[in-house]
C-alpha cells in the first residue's frame, strides 16, 4: 500500500533524526545535481512540477489556494527566469521536505486537540474520481500554515517515464487537448450522476 509505504518512510526519517526528507520515484528522470538545487532554494517544502503518464499529458502541480485545482505549467520561459512558484500541491516524485514541517504539522494538531498529525497521506474518493495521497497531505500543510513551492528550472529537466518519456515541454504542447478531454469526462460524469439522481427520485 502507497500510503501506508509513505507513512513509514515518515516515521522511520523521524526516527533517524534526519534534517530533510528526499521524496524521489523510480519512474522519473533528472539531473544528478537534483537534490543540491532542490535544498539551495532554502524553502521548507519544494519540489517538481512534471507531466502525468498519459497522452494527452499535463502537469501535477496546481495554482495556490484552497482546494484549486487549476493546473501550473512549466513553460520553457519559466524555466529560463530560475522561476520558483507558489503551489497548492504537486507530486511527490520529486520533492524535498524539511523535517521541521512535521514538528509543525505535530503542533498544528495538538492546538486542536489531535493527539498527532496522522494521517498524513490518504486517497479520497469524490466527483467520479480518486484525490491522490499527496493532494490529501499537502492539504494538510496548509492547514498548518506551511508552503509549497515548484522549482521551474529543474522542473523542465525531470522526465516521467511511459511508453516514452513524458516532460512539461509535452504537459505545455498538450495544453488544450487536455482540457478538452477533461470536459468531455466532466460532462459524462455530471449526465450520468444527473441520470441516477432522477431514477433514485423516480
Amino acid at each position: 500500500m502507497l500510503t501506508q509505504s509513505r507513512h513509514k518512510l515518515v516515521a522511520e526519517a523521524i526516527f533517524w533524526g534526519a534534517d530533510y526528507m528526499l521524496w524521489l520515484d523510480a519512474d522519473h528522470i533528472f539531473p544528478p545535481d537534483a537534490f543540491a538545487r532542490l535544498w539551495a532554494r532554502n524553502r521548507a517544502v519544494v519540489g517538481c512540477n512534471y507531466a502525468r503518464r498519459c497522452i494527452p499529458t499535463a502537469p501535477t502541480a496546481c495554482a495556490a489556494g484552497e482546494g484549486s485545482t487549476t493546473l501550473v505549467y512549466t513553460t520553457e520561459a519559466k524555466a529560463k527566469a530560475d522561476a520558483v512558484e507558489e503551489v497548492s500541491h504537486m507530486g511527490f516524485g520529486l520533492c524535498l521536505i524539511h523535517m521541521h514541517v512535521f514538528d509543525l504539522l505535530q503542533a498544528h494538531a495538538e492546538a486542536r486537540g489531535d493527539p498527532n498529525f496522522l494521517p498524513l497521506f490518504h486517497f479520497e474518493a469524490t466527483h467520479g474520481h480518486v484525490v491522490g495521497e499527496d493532494v490529501f497531505f499537502f492539504a494538510k500543510l496548509r492547514d498548518a500554515g506551511v508552503t509549497a513551492w515548484v522549482d521551474h528550472a529543474l522542473s523542465w529537466e525531470i522526465g516521467h517515464i511511459h511508453e516514452t518519456i513524458m516532460t512539461n515541454a509535452h504537459a505545455d504542447a498538450q495544453r488544450m487537448r487536455w482540457h478538452e478531454q477533461a470536459d468531455r469526462s466532466r460532462r459524462r460524469y455530471d449526465d450520468k450522476a444527473a441520470a441516477l439522481e432522477e431514477a433514485i427520485d423516480g
